[in-house]
C-alpha cells in the first residue's frame, strides 16, 4: 500500500501519519471518494476524448451573426467517455444527464415555463404589431426608475452573488450590431416619447434565434451559451477551447501584479477568464480573483496529498470542489435570502438526483425573474480593516474598471458588507440614464428582452404560480402604493396586458425575501432544477464531502 493510501483510495484501515497541513480546516477541501473508480471503469479518466469537431464561444458568435441564427450544439455520445462522465463535468455540461446529453448544455436552447406568446404567434416581437402595450422608456421613466433607494434586510453582496451566479449559469446568445437608424427583423430599437428630455433613442437588437425557429410557424427559441448547472464555468469556461486558454497544468493562468495572483491581465484595463463579462464590475471582478485563487490553492493542496495525481486529476478534482463550494454558498447562503420562505415551500429537501428534472435555464427566469437590477446602488465605499470608510466609488466608475480590484480587493468586499442590499423593486437612475455612457437603460431594455423572447403576461404566471390574478390594479395585494396603482393604471390598458418584468419587480418583497412572490416563485422553480436535475450537485452522494461546512 501507498503510504497516502487513504487520501488516494479511501481504502486503508488504519489513520495514515498527521502531516503539518492535515488538519481539520484541509480535509474539507477534499473529495468524498477522491481515487474512487467509477463502476464498471478500470481506472479514473480525466481527459475527455473529443469525439466532434468543437468551437470556441468566439467563433461561434461569429458564425451566428454570419448566420443571422444560433446553431444548437450537437450531444456526443457519452459511452465513449463513459468513464470520465461518470466522475468528472464535461466543460460544455454535455452528458451531465447521461439519458439526455443535451440538457443543461451550453450553447443549446432555453426552456419555458409556459408557452411562448408572439404577436403572430411564433416570432414577433409582443407588442410589436398589436400596440397593446406601452412603451418600455416611459415605463421606466414614469414608473420604475429612482433615485430613491430603499434598503434590503441583508448586504450588498447579495447583488455581487447574484451577479457572480448568472454569469455562471446564463450568457444570452445576442450581439449589439442594431443602431437607432437601424431597421429589419432583428432591430427593435426603442424609441422614447417626444416628453423624454434626456434621449431620444436606446438602441436594442434581439436575440439570435435558434436556427430553424421564429419562421414558418414554429416558435422563435432563444440560446444559453453557458452551461445551466451551478458549476463555476464563468471561472474554468463553458467549452473545451477556452477552458484548455485558462489552464496551466493542474493551474489556472495568472498575472503576478504587485505580487498576488488576478486573472490573465494581457490586455490593459482587462482580466481574462472563463466568461466574457468578467470585469463588467468591480465586485464582478473581484469574486473573479478569489475563485482563482481558489483553485490554485486548494489545487496546491491536492498536489501536495496526491504526488502520484497527474496534472488532469489534480485540475478536475479542484474544479469539482470549486463548483461545490459555489454551490454550497448558492443554496445555503444566497437562495433563502433571495426568496425567503419560497426556497423552503419551492425547493424543499434535497432528495438526490433526478434524470428526470430537465436542467435547462428557463427564459421566464432569465429574461424575466432574475433580472434584478434595481439591487444595484448608487455608490459603494472602500473599507479598510478596521471598517473605517476611506474612499467611495460609482456604480457607473466600476463598470468594465478593474483599478480597485488590482489595489483594494479587500476594501471592495468589507465595503459591499457595510452597505445594504437596494431593494430592487425601483431601479437606481445609474442603471436607467448613465449605463455605459447613457446608451443604455436597463429597465427599458429588460421589459423589451421579455418581449424579444415572448415572455407571456404577468397575470399569466400569476396564474401559473397559484397566485390569484389581479382583476383591477386598485387590487393588487402585492403592491399597496396607491401612487404606484394610479401610474401604472395610466400606462397600461388592463392587468392583463401588464409586462411579466413589470408587474413582478413591483411587487412589495415578502418577509425574508427581496422579491415578491412571482419572482419568488419563478426563482425557486428555476434553482429547483438547478439541484435536483444536476448530476454532480454537491450534495448527491458520492460527489464531496464537508463542503456544507464552508459556510
Amino acid at each position: 500500500m501507498k503510504k497516502k493510501c487513504q487520501k488516494a483510495c479511501g481504502t486503508c484501515k488504519s489513520q495514515p501519519a498527521s502531516r503539518a497541513f492535515d488538519q481539520p480546516e484541509d480535509r474539507q477541501f477534499l473529495p468524498s471518494r477522491p481515487s474512487g473508480v467509477p463502476e464498471g471503469c478500470n481506472s479514473v479518466m480525466t481527459v475527455e476524448a473529443e469525439t466532434r469537431r468543437i468551437f470556441s464561444s468566439g467563433q461561434l458568435t461569429a458564425r451566428f451573426r454570419q448566420q443571422m441564427c444560433a446553431e444548437q450544439q450537437i450531444a456526443p455520445d457519452c459511452s465513449v467517455n463513459q468513464c470520465f462522465h461518470k466522475k468528472y463535468r464535461s466543460m460544455d455540461g454535455t452528458c451531465n444527464n447521461l439519458q439526455s446529453p443535451g440538457k443543461g448544455a451550453a450553447f443549446t436552447a432555453f426552456t419555458r415555463l409556459m408557452p411562448a406568446a408572439y404577436d403572430d404567434g411564433f416570432n414577433t416581437l409582443v407588442s410589436a404589431s398589436q400596440r397593446n402595450r406601452p412603451n418600455p422608456r416611459e415605463v421606466s421613466v414614469f414608473l420604475l426608475s429612482s433615485e430613491r433607494s430603499l434598503p434590503g434586510h441583508v448586504n450588498s453582496l447579495l447583488m455581487l452573488f447574484g451577479q457572480f451566479v448568472s454569469h455562471d449559469i446564463t450568457s444570452n446568445a445576442a450581439q449589439n450590431f442594431c443602431g437607432c437608424q437601424n431597421s429589419g427583423p432583428m432591430c427593435a430599437s426603442i424609441f422614447a416619447p417626444p416628453s423624454d428630455r434626456s434621449r431620444r433613442c436606446i438602441p436594442f437588437t434581439r436575440s439570435f434565434p435558434v436556427c430553424g425557429t421564429g419562421q414558418f410557424g414554429r416558435v422563435r427559441e432563444q440560446l444559453n451559451m453557458n452551461t445551466a448547472a451551478i458549476d463555476a464555468s464563468l471561472i474554468y469556461g463553458s467549452e473545451a477551447i477556452t477552458a484548455r486558454s485558462l489552464r496551466f497544468a493542474a493551474m489556472l493562468r495568472t498575472s503576478m501584479i504587485g505580487g498576488r495572483m488576478f486573472p490573465p491581465n494581457t490586455n490593459p484595463g482587462s482580466l481574462t477568464a472563463g466568461d466574457g463579462r468578467a470585469i463588467l464590475f468591480v465586485g464582478l471582478a473581484a469574486l473573479h480573483t478569489s475563485f482563482l485563487r481558489l483553485h490554485n490553492n486548494v489545487a496546491a493542496r491536492l498536489q501536495n496529498m496526491n504526488r502520484h495525481w497527474n496534472s488532469d486529476r489534480i485540475f478536475q478534482e479542484s474544479r469539482k470542489i470549486v463548483g461545490g463550494i459555489v454551490q454550497s454558498i448558492t443554496y445555503q447562503e444566497f437562495i433563502p435570502e433571495l426568496i425567503g420562505d419560497a426556497s423552503k415551500t419551492i425547493l424543499g429537501a434535497y432528495n438526490g438526483y433526478n434524470p428526470n428534472v430537465e436542467l435547462g435555464i428557463l427564459n421566464e427566469f432569465a429574461a424575466g425573474a432574475y433580472r434584478l437590477h434595481g439591487m444595484i446602488q448608487e455608490t459603494y465605499p472602500l473599507v479598510d480593516s478596521q471598517f473605517r470608510e476611506f474612499n467611495r466609488y460609482r456604480f457607473i466608475d466600476g463598470v468594465n474598471n478593474i483599478n480597485h480590484v488590482l489595489t483594494n480587493i479587500d476594501a471592495i468586499y468589507r465595503g459591499m458588507m457595510t452597505v445594504p442590499v437596494r431593494s430592487p423593486q425601483r431601479l437606481t437612475t445609474s442603471v436607467t440614464e448613465r449605463l455605459f455612457g447613457g446608451s443604455v437603460d436597463m429597465a427599458a431594455v429588460n421589459i423589451q428582452r421579455g418581449r424579444d423572447h415572448g415572455l407571456r403576461s404577468y397575470n399569466d404566471y400569476r396564474r401559473f404560480c397559484n397566485l390569484r390574478p389581479i382583476t383591477s390594479f386598485d387590487d393588487w395585494p402585492e403592491v399597496t402604493d396607491q401612487n404606484v396603482r394610479k401610474r401604472i393604471s395610466q400606462l397600461y390598458r388592463t392587468p392583463d396586458d401588464l409586462d411579466f418584468y413589470v408587474g413582478g419587480i413591483l411587487e412589495q418583497p415578502a418577509a425574508g425575501s427581496v422579491v415578491g412572490p412571482t419572482f419568488a416563485c419563478v426563482i425557486g422553480k428555476q434553482f429547483e432544477r438547478l439541484r435536483d436535475g444536476d448530476r454532480f450537485y454537491y450534495e448527491n452522494p458520492g460527489v464531496l464531502l464537508r463542503i456544507r461546512s464552508l459556510n
